[in-house]
């Protein structure tokens, strides 16, 4: 059975701590991709998204925030 995953993309602004420890990103842009295949994601892919969405020439860091793990690079 295939995982699918949303991936959203928050580029240019930034993330602020709240009272409870948490993080909220702030101001910038987002796009939206629906239904990847989580079998088929890697740095690559992710790289390749963030370019074409964003019109970046080079990425430097992706962090990605999963629901179990929490922030990653």
């Amino acid at each position: 059975m295939e995982r699918k995953a949303t991936l959203i993309l928050h580029h240019g602004g930034h993330f602020i701590a709240t009272t409870y420890d948490d993080l909220d990103y702030v101001g910038g842009h987002f796009c939206v991709w629906e239904d990847i295949c989580t079998d088929y994601i890697n740095r690559f892919m992710l790289a390749n998204l963030v370019k074409s969405c964003a019109r970046y020439f080079k990425v430097s860091h992706i962090w990605c925030l999963d629901s179990e793990l929490g922030f990653r690079t």
